[in-house]
C-alpha cells in the first residue's frame, strides 16, 4: 500500500491534490515532513542515530532522531509522534514531550 501525501504548492499551501510518495518524488510535487530532534535536558547534546547500510540514500551516515513524511490529513505533530515510535520506539505525548513546536 502507497503511502499518501497532501500536496502543496511552493508556498506551503494546500492544493485539494492527494498524491502517492512515488509520483510526488518523481514529479517533485511539494509535501509536508517532519524532523524530531531529541535533546538533553541543558540543551548541549543531541540524540543520533547511524543509518542503515542498507538504505537507498546516504547508508551508513548519521541522522536526525526521527523524522518522516505526513501522511495525506494527517497534522504535523501527529506525524512526528508516529514517526518517533516507528523509528525509535518512543512514545511521545503531545502535552509533555514537546517543548517546541514548529509547523
Amino acid at each position: 500500500m502507497s503511502e499518501l501525501f497532501d500536496v502543496l504548492n511552493e508556498w506551503g499551501e494546500y492544493t485539494n491534490q492527494v498524491e502517492s510518495r512515488e509520483v510526488c518524488h518523481k514529479n517533485g510535487l511539494w509535501h509536508r515532513a517532519v524532523v524530531v530532534f531529541i535533546l538533553s535536558t541543558d540543551n548541549k547534546k543531541v540524540l543520533l542515530q547511524q543509518r542503515s547500510s542498507s538504505k537507498k540514500l546516504w547508508p551508513n551516515l548519521w541522522d536526525i532522531t526521527a523524522g518522516g513524511h505526513v501522511l495525506t490529513g494527517e497534522l504535523g505533530y501527529q506525524s512526528a509522534i508516529r514517526e518517533t515510535k516507528e523509528e525509535i520506539g518512543v512514545d511521545l505525548s503531545l502535552d509533555t514531550d514537546f517543548v517546541s513546536l514548529y509547523v
